[in-house]
């Protein structure tokens, strides 16, 4: 594959060799071998990381722990848990993510909650003293009514036929009190949750984040395990094709007529994808449509047609796809308080994953969409990374928001809530979909419509990494009330 972008430059605690590393097979042994020696210095510098954690906090002069800081890659504004996590998460990720691929899931392992998951989960509960959320695992499958109706377009179909749509392994989240109290002939709002990984790498299980909005919000939470990019066979439009899935069982087969699609990263960027196709699909004369924005009586009635989502929750949602935001941001940041260096995140991971991610695309030529044999201008196929389905950030990206701006807006607005971190690889990418989506909702009221359109939130926090890991109490309260709208 010719395409290549940034990669993670050498340092003292992530000592990369971007030119070798360029070489290295997806998997094998030489990969593993090379995993091995950066986790072997993991755990090397693993002493020194806490003895500077320790003198930068008893340096009595300002200069000097400036100097310590800078040396560890302490963000000046961190506290002392975020000295202790996130630059050993950094390089942590550095270590096993950042080169090679991921092994794919057996289709046991897809359906199972890790036992480091679990045991977290009941650490929570029984010594946090939060409430309890139960675990239901379901296999979804695209529903009949979808096809016939239309949902399903030459989009988010592989030309070739390599890739097919499937089952999908899903698993609710819901809070136990909550869930004994409602009633479910009458669904109410429910979050889709899509995890972050890169496309390449995650579950709906690991980690905190679908517990902790269940919790925290008492709505139920579904979370798509879709296939991750680790071979052609499973590289886009996989991914797409699974969110379409579980997105149309909510509305064809639960009922559900107010639903929030939420994302990490990774799970971000197809939250964006899966909007925009769903935009795109409401506007053809194919599919009766009906906004999931209406009175309670119709989210009780008998569903027909296309619903579009009510709201949408992205943590630090991963935006351009050809690495060149990104690349600005490690120039124009380097040797700032905001440098990327900071972040969890490294360049090689970033730049691997869109590789894997557009396996079937990047590297060839125009591939054929269309029985004419030839791709249409604005395809897949032709703008590749900087289609904006993967890359809706860009500026090329902002003609195309207007008018999905005014099909998500019927009849009241999409609301969409952000987060970034300031030293994040991102949040170039991120700042500027924002601006994006704000410069289409202005467009929208210059064209007369002053209802509708999308209601766009930026929550960015002064010295956080990619994805808020440790999310901060007060940002949670802003989730909590914003979603509770």
């Amino acid at each position: 594959m010719a395409w290549d972008g940034p990669r993670t430059e050498f340092s003292f605690w992530t000592p990369s060799i971007p030119t070798l590393e360029r070489t290295l097979p997806l998997r094998g042994p030489l990969v593993s071998s090379y995993r091995l020696l950066r986790v072997a210095w993991l755990a090397v510098t693993l002493p020194l990381h806490v003895t500077i954690l320790l003198v930068s906090l008893v340096v009595p002069h300002q200069v000097d722990r400036d100097v310590v800081c800078r040396f560890a890659q302490f963000h000046p504004r961190w506290n002392l848990k975020q000295r202790l996590v996130y630059p050993l998460l950094r390089r942590a990720i550095w270590a096993i993510a950042d080169i090679g691929s991921a092994d794919a899931l057996t289709p046991n392992a897809r359906f199972k909650l890790p036992w480091w998951a679990w045991a977290l989960e009941e650490f929570t509960v029984r010594v946090g003293g939060g409430a309890r959320v139960e675990l239901e695992v379901a296999e979804i499958t695209m529903p009949q009514t979808a096809w016939e109706e239309g949902w399903v377009r030459e989009g988010i179909l592989d030309p070739v036929g390599d890739v097919k749509i499937g089952s999908v392994p899903c698993f609710w989240f819901d809070r136990a009190d909550q869930k004994a109290r409602r009633d479910p002939s009458k669904p109410g709002r429910c979050v889709l949750y899509f995890v972050g990984g890169g496309y390449v790498t995650g579950s709906p299980t690991e980690g905190s984040r679908c517990f902790k909005i269940a919790r925290e919000t008492g709505l139920p939470v579904l979370g798509a395990n879709f296939r991750k990019a680790t071979s052609p066979e499973l590289a886009f439009p996989a991914q797409l094709q699974d969110a379409l899935t579980v997105y149309a069982h909510l509305v064809l087969e639960c009922g559900y007529r107010d639903i929030v699609l939420a994302g990490d990263s990774a799970g971000g960027n197809l939250a964006l994808m899966l909007v925009q196709y769903l935009a795109e699909v409401a506007e053809s004369p194919m599919v009766s449509t009906a906004s999931c924005r209406t009175s309670r009586s119709a989210a009780e009635s008998p569903l027909r047609g296309l619903v579009l989502p009510t709201g949408m929750l992205l943590f630090s949602p991963w935006c351009d796809f050809t690495a060149a935001t990104y690349g600005e941001a490690l120039c124009a940041r380097r040797e700032s308080d905001d440098d990327p260096v900071h972040d969890i995140i490294c360049a090689s991971m970033a730049t691997n994953s869109i590789r894997l991610f557009l396996a079937r695309i990047l590297g060839t030529s125009s591939s054929p969409s269309s029985g004419s044999g030839r791709a249409e201008p604005d395809s897949v196929e032709e703008l590749r990374g900087a289609h904006p389905w993967f890359s809706p950030a860009l500026s090329t990206a902002s003609a195309s928001w207007p008018d999905t701006n005014r099909t998500l807006g019927r009849p009241h607005a999409l609301r969409i809530l952000v987060t970034t971190g300031s030293t994040e690889l991102f949040n170039l990418e991120i700042l500027r979909l924002v601006e994006n989506l704000r410069s289409a909702e202005q467009a929208n009221r210059a064209g007369g419509r002053a209802r509708g359109g999308i209601d766009v939130k930026c929550l960015s926090g002064d010295g956080e990494v990619h994805a808020f890991p440790l999310v901060p109490e007060w940002a949670w309260r802003v989730i909590r009330e914003w979603i509770a709208e």
